[in-house]
């Protein structure tokens, strides 16, 4: 899971990060500097793609030293990476859950928190906005899978957590905390974030797929587009094709 889906920041002194940055050349967190050059291009937009990278829906001064994949896997030119990597990404991790939870055998979802707090590379800010009817539209189809995959990957998180912050009764609270190896209050406040995230990514997808009118999500079938559509819609054509 972590070779596939999640990337390593290189380690640095210092005090512990804060929020998420843009992926601006000049504009950096130091301590938010992925380890994998690839992914560092994606971030600082010189990808062969060309769509620039975000770190995004971090969990504000957690000290998170991983991140998850979601633009780099959309716009590998990889076709296997693109269509099949990226559905496993949800699947993959409810296993690893399963397999940590103490509630199962395992030694509790302490050994698994980490996915809780880290943030997500992203489509930037910039991209997924204002600019985002201006790009192509097969940057618009990255843009759109990225925020579809990033609002079921948040609401994975929240499944699996979600339990872990029940407080409501002594047996609920001595299960979650002592057996699963963490703080429940820490972990209640990051489902409480991630449910925030999830209202946001929500929001984006919803309009983002308005607009993008090849997107569909996995397993269901394209609805064509009315010509209409195409003809006010002028996609450019810079940048390299997908393999066949």
């Amino acid at each position: 899971f972590e070779e596939m889906f999640v990337g390593d920041f290189e380690e640095t002194e210092g005090a512990g990060q804060k929020g998420s940055k843009g992926a601006k050349d000049d504009g950096l967190d130091p301590q938010q500097i992925p380890t994998d050059p690839q992914d560092l291009a994606v971030l600082n937009g010189t990808s062969d793609f060309g769509l620039p990278g975000e770190l995004r829906f971090n969990i504000q001064d957690a000290e998170s030293h991983v991140y998850v994949k979601i633009l780099p896997i959309l716009s590998s030119l990889t076709r296997n990476n693109r269509e099949m990597l990226i559905q496993q990404l949800c699947p993959m991790f409810r296993l690893m859950a399963s397999l940590s939870d103490e509630r199962y055998g395992g030694d509790g979802l302490s050994e698994i928190d980490a996915m809780l707090e880290c943030p997500l590379l992203m489509p930037s800010t910039e991209s997924s906005g204002m600019e985002f009817e201006d790009l192509s539209a097969t940057k618009q189809l990255v843009v759109t899978s990225s925020y579809f995959f990033a609002t079921c990957w948040v609401r994975e998180l929240v499944n699996n957590f979600i339990f872990a912050a029940d407080t409501s009764t002594p047996q609920a609270s001595a299960m979650t905390s002592s057996s699963q190896g963490f703080d429940c209050k820490d972990v209640q406040q990051k489902v409480i974030e991630r449910l925030k995230a999830l209202i946001d990514l929500e929001e984006e997808l919803r309009f983002k797929a308005s607009k993008c009118f090849v997107f569909s999500p996995p397993g269901l079938d394209l609805l064509p587009a009315p010509k209409e559509l195409y003809e006010v819609h002028s996609p450019n054509d810079d940048i390299p094709e997908y393999d066949p």
